[in-house]
C-alpha cells in the first residue's frame, strides 16, 4: 500500500485498512454495482478490469479513480486476492470537461456563423438555379468536398442542378456514373425515399465492402471507387410542405466522415436553402402572372377599340333607318349581329377583368411577401451596426464608427423604402 492510497481514501492510514469491503463502502452508491459486476466479470473471465468510479472520501467530498488491476489465482484456480492501482483523476476530467466544452462553443459559433454567409449567398440572386449554384460552391470545401443539388420534376424525375468539386474530372466522371447506372428509386438511402420521408441519410464511412455489396458490376464499382469517397450525407428540401429536391454533401479526398452533428448542421442548411428556392420560385411565378397581365390589358383595350367603332356604325345605321323602311328592316338584322359581337365582347371584358383583379392580387401579395424577406436581413444588419457601434464586440475606432454610422444611415434608408412597399400593398389591398 502506497500513501497514494490513503490520499485517496482521505483516511489516516494508522487507522484505516484498504479491503474490498471498505473500497466498496466508500464507492458512490450509484457506481457500486458497476464495479462489483466489473471486478466479478474481470474474475471469471480471468482477465485484467479497467473502469472510472466516484469515491466518496471521510470529510464528505467526492473524487473520481481510474482503477486498473487484475486478480491472481493459486494452482487450483481459486482467485486469492487481486492487485491494481487507483489514480484519482478528478482534476484531468474536470480539465477534459472544460476543454470539451470549450470547443463545442467555438464549434457551434463557427456553424452559426457559416449559416449566416450561406442565408446571405442564397439571397444574392432571384434566379432559383442560380442560388442553389451560389449554395453548392458555398458549401465546397467548409463542410464536403463535393456537393449537389438535385430539384424533383413534375414528372418524378431529379434534375441535378448544381454540382461542385475542385476537380472538373471528377465532375464528368460523377456524370457518367449517374448516367450508366441511374440511380434505384426503390433504394432506402435513395433521394426519392430521402425527400418522401423529410429524413436525411448518413453514411459515416464507405468501406469497399459496402461499394461491392451495391455495385451491379465490376464497371460500376470501379467508377465509384475512382470518385474516392469517404462519406456523404443527404438531406430533404421541403419548404410549405412542398417537396422541392435533395441537397447531397460529399467527403472525398479529405478523408473525413461525418457524424450526427454534421447532418444537424445539414438539415438547417437544407431549411434555409428550400426556402429560399420556394421564394425564388414564387417570385419567377408572379413574374409570370404579370406579364400575362399585361397582355389581358393589351386584349382589352383592343377590344374596347373594336367597341368604339362598333357604335359608331350602330349609329349610321340608325340614321339609315330614319330614311328607308327597307334599309331599316336589313339594318335591323344587322344590329342583332352587332348586338351578339358586342354581348361577347362584354362577357370576354368581365372574364379579362376578373383575371386581372387576381393578377393584381397576386403581385400585392408578392410585394408585401418579398418586402418582409428584404426586412429580415436589413434588420439585422441594423441590430449588428448597433452592437458594434456600442462596442460589444471590441473597441471602435473613429473612423469605423463613421462606416457604421453610414451603414446604418443607408439601411435605415432601404427599410423606409421596404416599410413604404408595404404600405402600398396595404393600401392597395
Amino acid at each position: 500500500l502506497t500513501a497514494q492510497t490513503f490520499r485517496n481514501f482521505g483516511q489516516d492510514p494508522h487507522s484505516f485498512i484498504p479491503s474490498f469491503e471498505n473500497h466498496t463502502e466508500r464507492t458512490h452508491p450509484d457506481d457500486r454495482e458497476m464495479m462489483k459486476q466489473t471486478v466479478q466479470g474481470a474474475i471469471l473471465s480471468r482477465k485484467p478490469f479497467d473502469y472510472y468510479h466516484r469515491l466518496i472520501r471521510r470529510d464528505g467530498s467526492v473524487r473520481t479513480l481510474h482503477a486498473r488491476g487484475r486478480a491472481i489465482y493459486d494452482r487450483d484456480g481459486k482467485p486469492v486476492r487481486m492487485v491494481g492501482t487507483g489514480q484519482d483523476v478528478t482534476e484531468r476530467i474536470a480539465l477534459e470537461a472544460e476543454r470539451t466544452s470549450l470547443v463545442a462553443a467555438e464549434v457551434a459559433s463557427r456553424r452559426a456563423g457559416f449559416l449566416r454567409q450561406a442565408t446571405l449567398g442564397l439571397y444574392e440572386s432571384m434566379d432559383y438555379e442560380s442560388r442553389l449554384v451560389q449554395l453548392a460552391k458555398f458549401v465546397v470545401p467548409t463542410l464536403g468536398d463535393w456537393c449537389a443539388v438535385d430539384i424533383l420534376e413534375e414528372d418524378g424525375r431529379f434534375n441535378r442542378l448544381a454540382v461542385v468539386h475542385s476537380d472538373p474530372k471528377k465532375i464528368e466522371l460523377a456524370k457518367e456514373l449517374e448516367e450508366r447506372y441511374p440511380e434505384d428509386p426503390e433504394l432506402p438511402t435513395s433521394r426519392w425515399n430521402v425527400l418522401a420521408s423529410g429524413k436525411p441519410v448518413l453514411f459515416r464511412e464507405i468501406t469497399d465492402e459496402m461499394i461491392d455489396a451495391g455495385a451491379r458490376d465490376p464497371v460500376h464499382a470501379a467508377l465509384i471507387r475512382a470518385l474516392g469517397l469517404s462519406s456523404f450525407i443527404t438531406v430533404p428540401l421541403i419548404a410549405r410542405e412542398a417537396k422541392l429536391g435533395t441537397l447531397t454533401i460529399v467527403m472525398a479526398e479529405s478523408g473525413r466522415h461525418y457524424d450526427e452533428s454534421d447532418v444537424e448542421l445539414a438539415m438547417d442548411l437544407s431549411r434555409k436553402a428550400a426556402i429560399a428556392i420556394d421564394n425564388a420560385r414564387m417570385h419567377t411565378q408572379l413574374m409570370g402572372k404579370t406579364a400575362e397581365l399585361e397582355e389581358q390589358a393589351a386584349r382589352l383595350e383592343r377590344v374596347v377599340q373594336e367597341l368604339g367603332g362598333a357604335n359608331e356604325i350602330l349609329n349610321q345605321q340608325a340614321t339609315e333607318m330614319e330614311l328607308s323602311q327597307e334599309a331599316l328592316q336589313k339594318s335591323s338584322s344587322e344590329l342583332e349581329m352587332q348586338t351578339d359581337e358586342l354581348q361577347r365582347a362584354n362577357r370576354e371584358l368581365a372574364q379579362s377583368q376578373a383575371e386581372a383583379e387576381k393578377a393584381n392580387h397576386a403581385k400585392t401579395e408578392f410585394l408585401a411577401v418579398m418586402s418582409h424577406e428584404l426586412r429580415t436581413p436589413l434588420n439585422a444588419i441594423n441590430g449588428y451596426t448597433e452592437l458594434m457601434e456600442m462596442e460589444i464586440g471590441g473597441v471602435v475606432t473613429e473612423a469605423q464608427r463613421e462606416y457604421l454610422a453610414r451603414i446604418k444611415k443607408s439601411g435605415t434608408f432601404l427599410l423606409g423604402l421596404i416599410n413604404d412597399v408595404l404600405n402600398f400593398a396595404k393600401v392597395n389591398a
